[in-house]
Formats: structure tokens, C-alpha cells, sequence
């Protein structure tokens, strides 16, 4: 086994950033993606974060690891990274007392755990949590990797003055002169951690590592004055420890030359093969490859249905349905399950796929929108993703223009492969009203839908609000009614996705089906055109056209795009005469383009209104068929 046998792409291509983080996501998602084995491995939830970073729980801490890439690590013909580590306890912790009060303090604010969530966006408070480094090494030639933990035995900073703060006009010592301020045990955190991780990695690659590196030196200690200057000194307490892991390593190879970081002057340094080490009799890294899935059990027999649920989820174009999807996915991380996607859109562009998080599973069906080209295929597509995931959820999000009455027949099928949830349907509060009375797909929409959620309620008032409500009432009262702004509604409000439980949403048996065909976004006559552009563009030139020339019967724009003043992509989103800008961070998307979808469009008018050049690929519904 090397790492080229679980890499689908071409290691050897790659630079060490991307390296290092590729294989990082590899190992994370393929175990991640099996819910017994996560959890015999000791995960408890992963998510990923910034792009370059994740979140994690593992068994045994109730706080949040956080680690993200931080730079490159070369050596001879080895390419990878550092990525740095750091725990965040949770406020009833015990180990939140040996963090910093600087640290506790951030601990007790009300935002702790949203700046946990998104803690790459907070560099200088992630450094208060810091506990360590994990390295990630590859030899692309031979397919080997090493993973290395590096962190002090304990991590101390002390007072010279102490702390002290005015309580009642008289001062009291918070931490006494001399004392520590912070006193956390970063080798034992930090190797939970790696330990885990290790595991994830023995259990992908089908055997122990083959060799092991230890370091154990003499640590020190840091201690700060009122002054702010800090001094760092011997502590005779605190050891630096270093643990390397071998996967792949011929069982020849020179241990001096091994692990790729170290030198041959490594006095500290001992190299074992087989990684037998004395210091780690029973970790789980030793032992992962042997482990079983829980599909061994017999659900059966137990009970459980072991059918991933499906969940429908539809609504015109522009409502907000990736928005929900991103937060159903967050929630399904946190809860330790794995969610699948499968996503279409009309045209060729699949962006709301290369929109979503490298966590999760996203099957896009290729060119087309899911109530015209992927009638009869459904099934096709679900077998798919169970060949090879097993998710606990799968989310079909189709097309902002499908009619989920189409779709039913099809769902009919698949009872063997997944228990079905649910129709959800998205509505724009805003542009609820006018889409209704211009489309007829819109208005089957929410007749197909068990769930009906008005999103953008921040953009709207309370009569406007209250005249869509009773639009929806009269065209589905059976549906349950729910409302939210930016699709952020707790998925566990709407959704059994445990199998375990008995999902409480009407069922196809019970939904008012309407005889005959439905309508489809071909009757509307919608098209969609797709504009590439070769270079950025004026940001305020662009955003004038969109604003004041773009016609009206233009329903939505969306795409990658570069601006002039901006280093980075943007991804643009325009619907009802509302823009939205923001980051693009997935670097394998090289091609920058808007999609156009409306009615009447005219190719040689866009092209000469954004400067963009057309593709000349067939977008209109017909030929999606």
C-alpha cells in the first residue's frame, strides 16, 4: 500500500502546500465518510474551516481541536507542511483553568463557540489556545508518508508581577507574582489528537506504520513582566517531545535517514521499526487496520434501518437553497454524520458544487437540470454515491427551475437504497410574490413541498411577510410553515436523519399528487447562457451594468469572477435586483464566467454589455433533455 493507491489525482504534480493539505483532506474525508468506523477511530465530528483548516471533536474531550495549514516543510525529495494545532476547552472544563486568563477569558464570551467555528478568521485568539504542530510528509516517488506530532510536555508562562485587578477598591491577586499564568499539558492534549488522526491513517493505509521516531529534550519555560518583556528560560519540568510515524518506509531503509527532518546528529532522536515503542503499548495507530466496520453488526436483526435518509430540496432560483444546504451540512458535522450531495443546475456550470465544503460528498450530474435530464436516472445517481460513501443523509438539490412533482415517480424507486424525508422548499421573502405570478414551476414548488421555509425575512416587512404566508397557506396548506433569514434554521427542527428514528414528515403515500404532466422551466421559455472572461474586471463598471442596463427578464446571475482591485476570485450572485460578492477559495476552479438565466436572452446584448466572451456550449433546456 502507498498513498497513490487512496489518491485519485497526481501527487507528483502538486506543491507542498497543496501536498500537505490534499493528503490531510484524504484521510479525514474517507474516514469520516463511515460512521461506525469514525467513531471506533474516536472521531466525534470534523468540519472544515477557511479552506486551509478544520475543526474537530474527538472521544474524551469534551472542547474543540483546531488546526490549520501554516506552512510549507521540504526536505531532499519530501514535500508537505505544518499545520499548527490548538484545543479550545469547553467552559466547564477542568482544563480550562490551566489556559491563560486572556484565554479564559475569551472562553466565557457569549460569541466562544461561533469564534470556534471559524477560528482562522481569529489568528491572535487561536494563539491563545496553541498547543502544538502536526507535520505531514510525502515522498512522491514512493507513495510514503510521515506524520509527526511536536509539542512540550507543558506549556508554562508565568507572572513575574502577577495579576492582579481592583475588586472593591483594594487589588487581589488573580495570579500571584511568580506563579503561572498558563500551565497546560500540551503533549497529552495534542497526542489525543494525533493519536486519532494516526488511527485514520493506519486504517486507510491497511497496516501499521513501519517505523517510529521519538525526541524528548529539555523544555522551557516563559516568563513576562508589567513591563511586557519576556524571558525564556531552562525549566527543569518541561520536555520537548516529538513523535514521528513512518507509513510506506521500506523495511530496509537506513533508520538514520529517517524521519526526512531530522539530521544524523539527532542525539535525542531514537528510531524503532515497527513501531513498537514501549512509551505507546496500546495506541490505537498500532491496531486501526485491524479494526471492523459496524456494518458487521446485524442492523437487521436489531432493528435499525440502516438507509441513509433522502432529502429533497428545491425552490426558484435565487431563494437560498445553498445557503440552507451549508448550514444542514455544518449541523450534520457537528452531530458526527456524513451528508452527500447531489447537485444539478441549468447549464453547464456546476458552481454551487465547488461552493460546498471538501467534507462532504458532492455529486453533480453533468449538464442539466434535475426535472429534465435526470428523470429515470435517479437511482443511477444514488447507487453511485452509496458505491462508495455511506452517508447518513443525502440531500438532492435540484435546480432552481425543476418541478419535484417529476421526481416522485422516480423516488418510488429507491426504497431499497434510502428511506425518503422529505420535500423542502425555499422561498425568497422578498421575491416570493412576483416569482409566483410569473412562473407556474414556482407554484408546484410548494404544492411537492413537506417543509416550506421563507427565507430573507430580514429583507422584508411584516406585511409582506404575513401576504406570502397566506399565498403558501392557500396553495399548500398542509406543509409545515417555517421562516429564517440566510437559510439558518436548526436542520434537527425539520429533519429525522438518525436511523433510529422515525422520520415524523409526510411520506409520498400521503402527498396530493396532480394528475398528468407538470410544468417545467422549458414552458417559461428560461435559458441560461454562460460568458467566460479571459481578464478581471473594473469592480465599479461591472457592478453599474448589472445594476442599471442587465434587462429584467435576467432571473438570476452567478459565477467566478476577478476585479481589478481584488488579488483573490469573487463569486458573484445577482437575483430580484440584488448583488452578493464573496470569497472564492477553491483554487482548482480556473476558469472565470457568469451564468446568465432568464427569459429572452440575448447573447450578442450580454456579450457586449460585460465584455465577456460567449460558450457557445448549448444551455437551453432542450438540449439538456
Amino acid at each position: 500500500m502507498n498513498l497513490m493507491d487512496l489518491y485519485p489525482g497526481n501527487l507528483g504534480d502538486m506543491g507542498s502546500a497543496r501536498m500537505a493539505l490534499e493528503s490531510m483532506r484524504l484521510f479525514l474525508v474517507r474516514t469520516n465518510m463511515v460512521s461506525g468506523q469514525r467513531f471506533a477511530l474516536g472521531w466525534r465530528g470534523v468540519a472544515q474551516t477557511g479552506g486551509d483548516g478544520w475543526t474537530a471533536k474527538i472521544r474524551g474531550y469534551p472542547g474543540v481541536f483546531g488546526f490549520r495549514y501554516h506552512e510549507a516543510l521540504e526536505k531532499e525529495a519530501w514535500r508537505g507542511g505544518v499545520f499548527r494545532l490548538a484545543y479550545f476547552p469547553s467552559p466547564e472544563e477542568g482544563l480550562l483553568e490551566n489556559v491563560s486568563l486572556a484565554a479564559a477569558a475569551v472562553a466565557h464570551q457569549d460569541d466562544y463557540h461561533a469564534v470556534i467555528r471559524d477560528f482562522t478568521a481569529y489568528p491572535d485568539v487561536t494563539d491563545l489556545f496553541a498547543i502544538g504542530r502536526v507535520d505531514l510528509l510525502v515522498h512522491p516517488a514512493s507513495g510514503a508518508l510521515t506524520i509527526g506530532l511536536r509539542a512540550p510536555t507543558r506549556d508554562r508562562i508565568l507572572a513575574r508581577h502577577g495579576i492582579q485587578v481592583p475588586i472593591d477598591g483594594q487589588m487581589i491577586d488573580l495570579v500571584r507574582p511568580g506563579e503561572a499564568d498558563r500551565d497546560f499539558p500540551s503533549f497529552r492534549v495534542a497526542y489525543a489528537f494525533f493519536e486519532t488522526l494516526a488511527a485514520s491513517v493506519t486504517f486507510n493505509w491497511q497496516a501499521p506504520p513501519c517505523l517510529l521516531a521519538e525526541t524528548d529534550r529539555p523544555g522551557f519555560e516563559q516568563i513576562y513582566d508589567r513591563t511586557g518583556s519576556i524571558e525564556r528560560r531552562p525549566a527543569a519540568e518541561v520536555r520537548e517531545c516529538s513523535l514521528w510515524l513512518g507509513y510506506g518506509v521500506p523495511a530496509g531503509a537506513d533508520p538514520e535517514d529517517w524521519p526526512p527532518v531530522a539530521g544524523r546528529d539527532e542525539e535525542t532522536m531514537t528510531r524503532e521499526a515497527g513501531a513498537a515503542s514501549s512509551r505507546y503499548p496500546d495506541a490505537l495507530w498500532r491496531v486501526a487496520h485491524r479494526t471492523k466496520d459496524i456494518k458487521s453488526i446485524d442492523k437487521q436483526a436489531l432493528g435499525i434501518d440502516e438507509r441513509p435518509s433522502l432529502i429533497v430540496l428545491t425552490g426558484f432560483l435565487g431563494s437560498g437553497k445553498t445557503s440552507f444546504l451549508r448550514n444542514f451540512i455544518e449541523y450534520q458535522v457537528r452531530m458526527n454524520r456524513f451528508v452527500a450531495v447531489i447537485q444539478n443546475e441549468i447549464g453547464a456550470v456546476g458552481l454551487d458544487g465547488k461552493l460546498m465544503a471538501d467534507d462532504v460528498a458532492v455529486t453533480e450530474m453533468d449538464e442539466g437540470c434535475v426535472c429534465c435530464s435526470l428523470i429515470g436516472n435517479l437511482k443511477t445517481a444514488v447507487n453511485r454515491i452509496l458505491a462508495d460513501f455511506q452517508p447518513d443523509a443525502i440531500v438532492l438539490e435540484t435546480t432552481g427551475l425543476a418541478n419535484p412533482f417529476n421526481l416522485l415517480d422516480d423516488l418510488g424507486e429507491l426504497d431499497e437504497q434510502v428511506r425518503f424525508d422529505s420535500v423542502t422548499t425555499v422561498i425568497d421573502a422578498a421575491d416570493g410574490m412576483t416569482t409566483l405570478d410569473r412562473h407556474a414551476v414556482a407554484e408546484d414548488q410548494i404544492r411537492a413541498a413537506d417543509i416550506l421555509l421563507i427565507n430573507k425575512i430580514d429583507l422584508v416587512d411584516e406585511d409582506t411577510l404575513d401576504g406570502l404566508k397566506n399565498r403558501l397557506a392557500i396553495l399548500n396548506p398542509r406543509a409545515a410553515l417555517l421562516t429564517a433569514s440566510q437559510g439558518d434554521i436548526p436542520p434537527g427542527l425539520l429533519y429525522g436523519t438518525d436511523p433510529m428514528e422515525e422520520t415524523i414528515h409526510t411520506t409520498e403515500c400521503a402527498r396530493n399528487k396532480p394528475a398528468g404532466p407538470r410544468p417545467t422551466h422549458d414552458r417559461d421559455g428560461i435559458r441560461s447562457l454562460k460568458i467566460e472572461f479571459e481578464a478581471p474586471l473594473e469592480r465599479q463598471h461591472f457592478l453599474d451594468i448589472i445594476m442599471k442596463r442587465i434587462p429584467p427578464t435576467i432571473i438570476r446571475i452567478k459565477g467566478v469572477i476577478d476585479f481589478v482591485d481584488n488579488p483573490a476570485p469573487i463569486v458573484f450572485q445577482y437575483v430580484g435586483g440584488r448583488y452578493d460578492l464573496s470569497a472564492f477559495d477553491n483554487s482548482r476552479v480556473k476558469e472565470r464566467f457568469l451564468v446568465f438565466i432568464g427569459t429572452d436572452l440575448d447573447p450578442d446584448g450580454l456579450q457586449a454589455l460585460t465584455g465577456g466572451k460567449i460558450d457557445h456550449h448549448p444551455h437551453h433546456a432542450n438540449a439538456l433533455a
